[in-house]
Protein backbone atom coordinates (compact mmCIF):
# COMPACT_ATOMS: atom_id res chain seq x y z
CA UNK A 1 0.00 0.00 0.00
CA UNK A 2 3.09 2.40 0.77
CA UNK A 3 4.54 1.84 -2.69
CA UNK A 4 1.06 2.83 -4.24
CA UNK A 5 1.04 5.75 -2.29
CA UNK A 6 4.63 6.84 -2.95
CA UNK A 7 3.64 5.95 -6.86
CA UNK A 8 0.51 8.02 -6.90
CA UNK A 9 2.70 11.04 -5.03
CA UNK A 10 5.05 10.99 -7.83
CA UNK A 11 2.92 10.58 -10.17
CA UNK A 12 1.38 14.00 -8.67
CA UNK A 13 4.29 15.98 -8.19
CA UNK A 14 5.39 15.11 -11.90
CA UNK A 15 2.39 16.31 -13.39
CA UNK A 16 2.00 19.46 -11.07
CA UNK A 17 5.70 20.31 -12.64
CA UNK A 18 4.20 19.87 -16.00
CA UNK A 19 1.25 21.46 -15.34
CA UNK A 20 3.71 24.92 -13.83
CA UNK A 21 5.28 24.64 -17.08
CA UNK A 22 2.29 24.94 -19.17
CA UNK A 23 0.37 27.59 -17.31
CA UNK A 24 0.63 30.72 -19.13
CA UNK A 25 1.89 29.07 -22.39
CA UNK A 26 -1.82 27.40 -23.31
CA UNK A 27 -3.46 29.27 -25.86
CA UNK A 28 -7.25 30.37 -25.14
CA UNK A 29 -9.56 29.21 -27.52
CA UNK A 30 -10.54 31.43 -30.33
CA UNK A 31 -14.01 32.64 -30.34
CA UNK A 32 -14.23 30.88 -33.33
CA UNK A 33 -13.11 27.69 -32.30
CA UNK A 34 -10.00 25.90 -32.92
CA UNK A 35 -11.40 23.49 -35.75
CA UNK A 36 -12.62 26.69 -37.38
CA UNK A 37 -9.17 28.81 -36.40
CA UNK A 38 -7.27 25.95 -37.89
CA UNK A 39 -9.01 25.28 -40.91
CA UNK A 40 -8.96 28.86 -42.20
CA UNK A 41 -5.45 29.36 -41.41
CA UNK A 42 -4.63 26.39 -43.23
CA UNK A 43 -6.27 28.37 -45.91
CA UNK A 44 -9.10 25.49 -45.73
CA UNK A 45 -12.86 25.85 -47.05
CA UNK A 46 -15.43 23.66 -44.71
CA UNK A 47 -16.07 21.65 -48.35
CA UNK A 48 -12.24 20.60 -47.97
CA UNK A 49 -12.41 20.16 -44.55
CA UNK A 50 -15.64 18.13 -45.34
CA UNK A 51 -14.12 15.44 -48.18
CA UNK A 52 -10.94 14.77 -45.91
CA UNK A 53 -13.23 13.60 -43.40
CA UNK A 54 -15.65 11.85 -45.70
CA UNK A 55 -19.38 13.86 -44.32
CA UNK A 56 -21.09 16.61 -46.12
CA UNK A 57 -20.62 20.22 -45.73
CA UNK A 58 -23.10 20.75 -43.90
CA UNK A 59 -21.50 18.31 -41.03
CA UNK A 60 -18.43 19.56 -41.17
CA UNK A 61 -20.01 23.26 -40.50
CA UNK A 62 -21.50 21.39 -37.72
CA UNK A 63 -18.78 20.27 -36.25
CA UNK A 64 -17.00 23.51 -36.10
CA UNK A 65 -20.85 25.15 -34.56
CA UNK A 66 -21.04 22.05 -32.22
CA UNK A 67 -17.27 23.07 -31.17
CA UNK A 68 -18.07 26.37 -30.40
CA UNK A 69 -21.49 25.44 -28.21
CA UNK A 70 -18.56 22.82 -26.06
CA UNK A 71 -20.93 19.83 -27.28
CA UNK A 72 -18.70 18.32 -29.76
CA UNK A 73 -17.62 14.57 -28.91
CA UNK A 74 -13.41 13.70 -28.74
CA UNK A 75 -13.81 11.14 -31.32
CA UNK A 76 -15.14 13.75 -33.48
CA UNK A 77 -12.44 15.87 -32.70
CA UNK A 78 -9.87 13.48 -33.17
CA UNK A 79 -11.21 12.95 -37.34
CA UNK A 80 -11.45 16.50 -37.56
CA UNK A 81 -7.94 16.85 -35.94
CA UNK A 82 -6.77 13.99 -38.46
CA UNK A 83 -8.14 15.84 -41.67
CA UNK A 84 -6.21 18.73 -40.58
CA UNK A 85 -3.20 16.97 -40.05
CA UNK A 86 -2.97 18.16 -36.60
CA UNK A 87 -2.78 16.10 -33.20
CA UNK A 88 -4.99 16.23 -30.10
CA UNK A 89 -4.20 16.82 -27.12
CA UNK A 90 -7.02 16.33 -24.32
CA UNK A 91 -5.95 17.16 -20.47
CA UNK A 92 -7.39 18.68 -17.59
CA UNK A 93 -5.25 21.23 -15.71
CA UNK A 94 -5.76 21.07 -12.07
CA UNK A 95 -6.05 25.38 -10.73
CA UNK A 96 -3.78 24.71 -7.90
CA UNK A 97 -1.91 21.75 -8.81
CA UNK A 98 -2.93 18.05 -7.11
CA UNK A 99 -0.23 17.99 -4.29
CA UNK A 100 -2.02 21.52 -3.38
CA UNK A 101 -5.49 20.61 -3.65
CA UNK A 102 -4.94 17.03 -2.00
CA UNK A 103 -3.22 18.70 0.98
CA UNK A 104 -5.83 22.06 1.11
CA UNK A 105 -8.78 19.14 2.21
CA UNK A 106 -6.79 17.37 4.10
CA UNK A 107 -6.07 20.17 6.00
CA UNK A 108 -9.89 21.09 6.13
CA UNK A 109 -10.40 17.04 7.15
CA UNK A 110 -8.14 17.52 10.11
CA UNK A 111 -9.42 21.24 11.52
CA UNK A 112 -12.96 19.98 11.16
CA UNK A 113 -11.86 16.34 13.45
CA UNK A 114 -10.12 18.97 15.42
CA UNK A 115 -12.58 21.19 16.22
CA UNK A 116 -15.06 17.83 17.03
CA UNK A 117 -12.31 16.46 19.12
CA UNK A 118 -12.19 19.96 21.34
CA UNK A 119 -16.43 19.83 21.35
CA UNK A 120 -16.34 15.98 22.84
CA UNK A 121 -13.47 16.79 24.97
CA UNK A 122 -14.93 20.41 26.44
CA UNK A 123 -18.33 17.74 27.01
CA UNK A 124 -16.15 15.90 29.28
CA UNK A 125 -15.17 18.45 30.96
CA UNK A 126 -11.67 18.05 30.09
CA UNK A 127 -10.79 21.34 29.24
CA UNK A 128 -9.57 23.22 25.30
CA UNK A 129 -6.04 22.13 26.69
CA UNK A 130 -6.35 18.60 26.84
CA UNK A 131 -6.51 18.33 23.01
CA UNK A 132 -2.89 19.57 22.60
CA UNK A 133 -1.94 17.19 25.26
CA UNK A 134 -3.95 14.46 23.51
CA UNK A 135 -2.54 14.82 19.99
CA UNK A 136 0.42 14.72 21.89
CA UNK A 137 -0.12 11.55 23.63
CA UNK A 138 -1.13 10.60 20.14
CA UNK A 139 2.21 11.12 18.21
CA UNK A 140 4.22 9.92 21.11
CA UNK A 141 1.66 6.19 20.80
CA UNK A 142 2.80 6.41 17.21
CA UNK A 143 6.58 5.82 18.00
CA UNK A 144 5.99 3.32 20.13
CA UNK A 145 6.36 0.59 17.41
CA UNK A 146 9.54 2.25 16.17
CA UNK A 147 11.42 2.11 19.73
CA UNK A 148 13.11 -0.81 19.29
CA UNK A 149 13.77 -0.29 15.24
CA UNK A 150 17.99 0.82 16.06
CA UNK A 151 18.62 -1.98 18.25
Amino acid sequence: MKDEEDIKHHRRSQLDQTFTELKGRLPTCPKKGWIAEVRSLLLMTTAQLARRIGVAQSVASNFERSEREKAITLQSLEKIAHALECDLHYFLVPKKGLEAELFERAEILYNQNEKKLEHHMRLEGQGEGSVKSARRAYEILKLYKNVWAKE
